[in-house]
């Protein structure tokens, strides 16, 4: 088991992020399923169940991270794209701010990666 000691700086950090990332999605998708249950909204369902499975690929890849497996690069990615094309499938165009932050984690990920931290 790594410690903190052992993770550079750069990777305790992205850890961190994802974490984050993982609590707010799993909240978001709450929010949606409150207004799914309060207004009976179908689209608020579907919202909520994608921000919950975002949150878990956040936490996977969080885990992934910490633990220096390569599988995380493949985990943020395919997240990325997943988030891309929800908000595209549901007729709401690409989400930019979903783009520009999931191409900063995905960014960072492949930097660790580069430099052998991730195997």
């Amino acid at each position: 088991m790594s410690t903190a000691k052992q993770i550079s700086k750069q990777r305790y950090r992205l850890i961190g992020w994802l974490f984050y990332g993982g609590i707010g999605g799993i909240a978001f998708g709450g929010i949606h399923l409150w207004s799914f249950y309060t207004l009976g909204d179908r689209i608020a369902f579907y919202d909520a169940m994608f921000n919950i499975l975002l949150g878990v690929s956040y936490f996977a890849s969080f885990r992934l991270v910490e633990k220096g497996k390569f599988l995380a690069v493949q985990v943020c990615a395919v997240s990325l794209v997943a988030a891309l094309l929800y908000g595209w499938i549901m007729g709401r165009g690409f989400n930019v701010i979903m783009l520009v932050i999931g191409g900063v984690l995905l960014w960072q990920v492949i930097q660790l990666w580069r430099r052998g931290e991730l195997a």
